[in-house]
């Protein structure tokens, strides 16, 4: 574990005091930024005394008065007398504050949370940075939030998310990943799902760009409107576009399958991870059909309701055998 120690801090607090000054040059600013990525303990050391000035604002006017007066002084004074004034203004009261705006900075960049859903179950969550991820039926997604980076682990299921803007003042944007078995996906700014299987990862991007990471390939960017299929091929890693299959990949968020000329087979495998039971089975004519429409997922028996949808909209009836199996035949 990287630890950050004293003088990396007092460091970083000597910056903090000069670019707040309003006499700090370019050169200033060049020179800070050499210095916060010269190595990680001071981009941590500068996240922590940032992430205690963003706090000031939920301090008590007296003691925001001190910690400001303080920062400013250190801007004029050598290394030792600034650690002696910033003693004598902070005080037991200033300390104690500093105290809690630290654990709550370290909350904020460091979250870690599992998510995981069973068929039919859907959940929204809002993760601290103001990202808001949905997640999908029959879907686990472990939540690793760090210093330096937002990472989403999607070991099976379909999740989707709208990044949110990460705190500048704390640190540069922490990237955003998402990690698949197949791909890791890094948002560039966007809204975007991703579907993973065991041998498959499908991205599909609504807005903004998302770039597309295997081993031993070139990274591929994904802009607005792209659908793109990730494929385990004999030991490797296929891309290819994604083909349209009728479905609007973003709706089931939203609580519902919304379908335009969509292949019945393809819309009863859809409906089928919304189910506990076995998959619905279909037969030859009743696979020559397709299907349009909005189906809810939300309230009792979703699955039940679009099944009964179909046979008043199309020429096909469903029967469920005594095993529990759900079976759609032309008529």
């Amino acid at each position: 574990m990287t630890h950050v120690n004293r003088s990396q801090l007092e460091q970083a607090a000597h910056w903090a005091a000069r670019l707040e000054s309003g006499t700090a040059t370019e050169a200033d600013r060049q020179h800070f930024e050499q210095w916060r990525g010269a190595c990680l303990e001071h981009a941590l050391a500068w996240a922590e005394v940032q992430g205690l000035t963003a706090e000031l604002g939920q301090l008590s006017g007296s003691t925001r008065r001190l910690m400001r007066a303080s920062l400013q002084g250190k801007a004029q004074q050598g290394a030792r007398q600034r650690r002696r004034q910033g003693l004598k203004l902070l005080g037991l009261g200033a300390a104690a504050a500093l105290t809690g705006a630290a654990a709550i900075h370290a909350g904020r960049l460091n979250h870690r949370q599992a998510v995981v859903t069973v068929a039919g179950q859907r959940q929204r969550l809002t993760l601290p940075d103001g990202t808001r991820l949905d997640v999908n039926t029959a879907s686990r997604v472990d939540i690793e939030f760090g210093p330096l980076r937002r990472l989403l682990h999607l070991g099976e299921g379909e999740i989707l998310v709208d990044t949110g803007d990460d705190d500048r003042r704390l640190l540069p944007p922490r990237a955003f990943w998402v990690h698949t078995p197949l791909a890791r996906l890094q948002a560039l700014g966007t809204r975007f799902n991703v579907r993973a299987g065991d041998s498959t990862t499908r991205l599909h991007v609504a807005a903004g760009q998302v770039a597309l990471h295997r081993d031993g390939f070139e990274r591929v960017v994904a802009a607005a409107g792209d659908a793109l299929l990730v494929q385990a091929e004999a030991g490797r890693t296929g891309l290819r576009p994604l083909p349209r299959d009728g479905l609007q990949p973003q709706s089931w968020a939203d609580g519902s399958l919304d379908v335009s000329a969509m292949a019945l087979p393809a819309f009863l495998a859809e409906l089928s991870r919304y189910h506990a039971g076995p998959a619905i089975r279909f037969d030859a004519p009743a696979a020559r059909l397709t299907i349009s429409g909005v189906f809810h997922l939300d309230g009792s028996a979703p699955v039940e309701r679009a099944l009964r949808a179909l046979q008043g909209s199309l020429p096909v009836r469903v029967r469920q055998d005594a095993d529990g199996v759900y079976r759609v035949e032309g008529r």
